[in-house]
């Protein structure tokens, strides 16, 4: 069965190659005595909004780089004066879990109090940085070293 996700996609896909395609397809003879220079144009044109489609699907379901751009987005798709920013910001360090948003989040954060010279705040997020990926790489050891310990007692 074919997701909401992927039916939209494939629709969206679809309407945008038929607004290449059927004039294509439709050329009349005038079009055709033009000859090669204007197929090449528009097999140009047509290669690229399929790599224009090619690009948006794979960034639609890129869950990592949607979010990235979600966060920059906060940031910069509507006029908002800094502390407003910041304080949406703050809330949704609150509410992430994923370490790399978080890092992104925290950055984020760290330049904008920068540029108010909030000095403070810039080392309470670069601190919270150090202490949020130790504890990441941490655990990422200490996963590491039980799948080593499985494997050894599999070995036995």
């Amino acid at each position: 069965m074919i997701g909401k996700n992927n039916l939209l996609l494939m629709v969206v896909a679809g309407a945008a190659l038929a607004g290449i395609i059927v004039p294509y397809c439709l050329a009349d003879e005038h079009n055709e005595r033009e000859g090669l220079e204007h197929r090449r144009d528009d097999d140009d044109r047509l290669e690229r909004m399929v790599d224009q489609v090619d690009r948006m699907a794979d960034l639609c379901f890129d869950k990592s780089r949607i979010a990235m751009i979600a966060i920059g987005g906060l940031k910069d798709e509507v006029k908002r004066d800094g502390d407003a920013i910041a304080a949406d910001l703050e809330v949704q360090l609150k509410k992430v879990e994923t370490q790399g948003l978080r890092n992104a989040i925290h950055l984020m954060l760290k330049d904008m109090y920068k540029a108010r010279g909030k000095n403070d705040l810039v080392l309470r997020h670069l601190r919270e940085l150090v202490r949020e990926n130790d504890a990441a790489i941490q655990r990422q050891d200490d996963e590491e070293d039980e799948d080593d310990n499985e494997s050894d007692e599999d070995d036995k």
